[in-house]
């Protein structure tokens, strides 16, 4: 058995025919690399490293003992080459290395574990000193903020000092007893001192980062430094610390010997900071599962069915509960990410002459771990880019009539089951002819393909590789490299990247996140025989294709297939041609299922057999042979035990060369199901058999399926133990005059939220979920919780108004909200809609919340309005679709006239999806919403009517 695995290094002189030979005779020879002038090869043998060396008459320096987990992730040539690269450490066996050899050691094979600890305690205390800085600078005099400061430096520099950083130890000291003897003295912090101590954490950072990134900390001379601070302490005799000595050496650590030719190679911990509460919630929920497995087991045992059927529906709420609460373990504030940026940011703007303010909104938001961790490098590039292309210098700003200081936001908000993080700048913006030129000169674009883009088209060629706009090459940048990578790395975790920009105003990059990567929702399909899962952040929409319009939906393109949908053309594939270079299964004789998949901002169709359920995957990853597929990203395991693979949509999307079809077919028209304008998706239900109840999609957030014995009564109030709480459960017939329900042994719960409460709303069965023209009538059913009916497949169904249901059954609920929410009476919004049933529910939910309504049919009234009133009218609210002249029309009109240039538009339609809402954007509209969300539209209209715009 070959105990030793060794990386033997042979200099030019030593490299002859029997090299190898020599080797095999102790041995064997795994694989072999030229590096330059030096022979490196992968050898195992049983003799130790002073027989090895002794026998070929080397140097022990040039035989390294592997562990084989370094070698175990790729391929013994593979390993080799990387291996090779490593630089050999300068001691022998049994000389005491030093802190600086230990930090040689480490670095060659990555951070050790006590580096990881290090770096994971330096970065929070970088951030406190980020904060107190942040404090002192608006208010000199803080005690609280220059005590947190001195607190954190303190700690740092113990830090510091057990790591044997001798110099940055001596940098942290003298800071120290500046900081010290200001909050003993009662001394304000002067302007000039705070920018030395903030040079001072700067390079306290970048030693941190150079010891991140495996590497040695390069030697600064920090003299100027040292003497600047020693200048700045004020007039007084020499302080002692706060444990009453000074600290005459740093405490450098002085660890056992090391073997160089034994580096082993150190386990990388990740550290993960949980709050005991959640702790002890995970404790008591393992204790709940373990007990209903034990019941489960009995019960099973004994045969009797309905026990099992009531201990697996706990078992199944147990089981939801703790997959929750793991995945609220592994959840961290985006603040982890945005602390650094103060530093950042005042780094290199002061290195490029920049007067710069940093605003950061929603830092308490939580991410996954693993997205905030391969977040920061994405978010440091537009941040840099955002200061070195966007933002002007001083001078310029104010010949062009801006504040000299400009403003960068960072700011993160939970949107849709979303993270949405924008880094927003009030700078020069993005010149979309500046963009046509520049790419034309590369000689990579034609020059008919650049005329026929739009602004917004040229805008996102940034994200190309290669593309640069700075006219020269910098250390921040002007080397093509970055943007491209942004995209692509923000991609891969599931992100979804957009970008807005205005001349002369700035620009907003917008990223859309998932919460987790741990668990996801998913769809599975049918190929066959097969199941697969498509991750629903990258499904757009679910679309039937009858098959008597296949023919006119479906149709080929050269050698490909493509799908008419809502005026546009998708590319159209099949998901067993995903695996073959088949285009037309012969199995789909009927309706084919199109899924419509998202890869980026880039969209196609995919055929499937089959549509299964939707469900939260635990996704698993793939191993060593299949990690570089890119039809798969991972694998999860259902219920049966079998496994199923989770596509990779955007690495679908590459290999079988998909491109977005440039423009729509003129004489496309028409939407797949040939619908009229206010299209709604709506889910039908049954509350009795005989009568049908429509919802609009939009406001549903989840649907149970629950055992009537799981709903709790306390007096007259319905509830069910819900997410580790009490969900407040209504029925129809609590508040209107329609059947009651009729006693069935399951229910299905509809949770949605009002006035700030999520409730649920019981009903007895689903019937379908179905797009449809909403022409709503008001006449003969308007009752309390139905706001009017509408013909559904030949049947009248009501719909129904969650909001004024519960407004009928908890009214202090409404009170209190609108209480809380009050609008300012003076507050005039323009009401812009043709079809009356919605104008008058607009018209009924801006009065009802505080604002005074003007409401006009069509976008052609709507000006003739805003000419005659329109220094009343503080917001507008338009339709998209209607006659004469319809909302994007409006907005681009309204906004070409430059007293209402700043004039809020909230876009509140049928038409959904991201390119009706990039389109949206593009004609000048602030924020597009769909119909009919009562709750969104009026948060929204206080967003927009109290909140300020970036400063200029």
């Amino acid at each position: 058995m070959l105990d030793y695995l060794y990386l033997v290094e042979y200099g030019a002189d030593e490299i002859d025919e029997g090299v190898l030979a020599e080797l095999e005779e102790l041995g064997t020879v795994l694989s072999q690399v030229a590096q330059g002038v030096s022979l490196f090869v992968l050898f195992a043998t049983v003799a130790d490293v002073d027989v090895v060396a002794s026998l070929l008459g080397l140097e022990e320096a040039q035989v390294r003992l592997l562990e084989p987990d370094q070698v175990r992730a790729a391929s013994p040539v593979d390993a080799v080459d990387a291996l090779a690269q490593t630089p050999v450490l300068p001691a022998a066996n049994g000389e005491d290395l030093g802190p600086e050899g230990m930090l040689a050691m480490d670095a060659a094979v990555g951070p050790a574990p006590e580096v990881m600890r290090f770096l994971d305690l330096t970065h929070d205390l970088l951030n406190q000193i980020d904060q107190a800085f942040e404090v002192l600078l608006r208010k000199p005099d803080d005690v609280d903020a220059l005590a947190s400061l001195f607190d954190a430096v303190h700690r740092i520099k113990i830090a510091v000092g057990e790591q044997g950083l001798t110099d940055l130890y001596r940098l942290l000291g003298v800071g120290e007893d500046l900081l010290n003897r200001l909050r003993t003295r009662g001394f304000g912090v002067e302007a000039a001192t705070i920018e030395i101590l903030l040079d001072m954490a700067s390079l306290t950072g970048e030693v941190c980062s150079e010891l991140e990134s495996d590497s040695l900390p390069e030697e600064r001379d920090i003299t100027a430094l040292v003497d600047q601070l020693l200048e700045l302490a004020p007039e007084s005799e020499p302080e002692q610390h706060h444990n009453g000595q000074a600290d005459a050496n740093p405490p450098v650590a002085n660890p056992p010997a090391k073997k160089t030719t034994a580096v082993k190679s150190p386990i990388v911990e990740t550290n993960l900071r949980v709050h005991v509460r959640l702790l002890d919630r995970l404790m008591n929920l393992a204790g709940e599962l373990v007990l209903t497995r034990n019941q489960l087991k009995q019960v099973v045992a004994l045969g009797d069915g309905a026990a099992v059927e009531r201990t697996t529906q706990r078992l199944d709420q147990v089981t939801t509960e703790l997959q929750e609460t793991v995945v609220s373990t592994r959840m961290q504030p985006v603040g982890n990410v945005f602390g650094k940026f103060r530093r950042i940011v005042r780094d290199i703007a002061r290195d490029l002459n920049k007067d710069v303010e940093l605003v950061l909104e929603g830092e308490e938001v939580e991410l996954d771990k693993t997205i905030i961790e391969a977040l920061s490098d994405p978010l440091t590039h537009l941040v840099r880019n955002a200061l070195d292309h966007g933002i002007e210098t001083p001078s310029v700003r104010y010949e062009q009539g801006k504040q000299p200081t400009a403003t960068l936001l960072l700011r993160a908000l939970h949107e849709a089951g979303q993270v949405i993080i924008e880094v927003t700048d009030s700078g020069a913006g993005i010149d979309p002819e500046k963009i046509r030129a520049k790419a034309l000169s590369t000689g990579n674009y034609d020059a008919s393909q650049l005329n026929s883009m739009g602004d917004r088209d040229l805008v996102r060629l940034i994200f190309h590789p290669g593309f640069s706009t700075a006219e020269e090459v910098t250390d921040i940048s002007g080397r093509g490299v970055g943007m491209d990578v942004v995209l692509t790395n923000l991609t891969k975790l599931g992100g979804i990247v957009d970008i807005d920009s205005e001349v002369g105003r700035g620009t907003t990059v917008r990223v859309k996140l998932p919460l987790t990567l741990a668990i996801i929702p998913a769809l599975f399909v049918g190929m066959g025989s097969e199941r697969f899962a498509v991750p629903q952040v990258n499904l757009a929409e679910l679309v039937r294709v009858p098959m008597r319009r296949r023919q006119e939906l479906v149709q080929e393109l050269g050698n490909a297939q493509v799908l008419r949908l809502r005026g546009n053309l998708l590319p159209l594939i099949s998901l067993r041609q995903v695996f073959s270079d088949e285009i037309v299964d012969e199995e789909h004789s009927g309706a084919l299922n199109v899924l419509v998949l998202k890869a980026g901002d880039f969209r196609y169709g995919m055929i499937v057999d089959e549509l299964f359920d939707s469900e939260e995957i635990v996704v698993k990853p793939l191993d060593d042979f299949l990690s570089n597929s890119k039809i798969y990203v991972g694998a999860t395991i259902l219920g049966d035990g079998q496994v199923a693979m989770i596509l990779d949509v955007i690495g679908i999307s590459d290999i079988k060369d998909l491109e977005a079809i440039e423009g729509a077919s003129a004489e496309i028209e028409e939407d797949i199901d040939d619908l009229g304008s206010d299209v709604q998706e709506l889910l039908l239900v049954h509350n009795h058999p005989e009568e049908q109840f429509a919802i609009p999609v939009s406001l549903v957030s989840r649907i149970e399926r629950i055992h009537c014995n799981q709903i709790e009564r306390t007096g007259t109030r319905a509830s069910m133990q819900y997410l580790g709480g009490h969900l407040i459960l209504f029925s129809l017939e609590d508040a209107a005059a329609v059947s009651s329900r009729p006693e069935t042994d399951y229910l299905y719960v509809l949770v949605f939220t009002v006035a700030d409460h999520e409730v649920g709303l019981l009903v007895s069965e689903l019937v379908d979920i179905t797009s449809q023209a909403v022409d709503v009538s008001v006449e003969g059913f308007v009752q309390a919780g139905i706001m009017g009916s509408t013909t559904i497949s030949g049947r009248t169904t009501l719909m129904v108004d969650l909001y004024d249901l519960v407004r009928r059954l908890e009214p202090t609920w409404i009170e209190e909200h609108n209480a809380r929410y009050s609008a300012e009476s003076e507050r005039t919004i323009l009401i812009v809609e043709d079809t009356a049933f919605f104008r008058n529910q607009l018209e009924r939910f801006v009065v009802e919340a505080g604002y005074r309504a003007l409401v006009v049919e069509d976008g052609a009234k709507a000006l003739a309005e805003l000419e005659r009133r329109g220094d009343e009218i503080d917001l507008i609210l338009t339709d998209i679709e209607m006659p004469e002249i319809d909302g994007l029309e409006l907005a681009r009109r309204v906004r070409s006239e430059p007293r209402f240039a700043q004039l809020p538009i909230i876009a509140v339609t049928s038409l959904g999806g991201e390119d009706n809402e990039r389109r949206g954007r593009d004609a000048g509209v602030d924020d597009y919403l769909i119909k009919i969300d009562r709750e969104q539209i009026l948060q929204t209209i206080r967003h927009r009517l109290g909140a300020g715009s970036l400063a200029l």
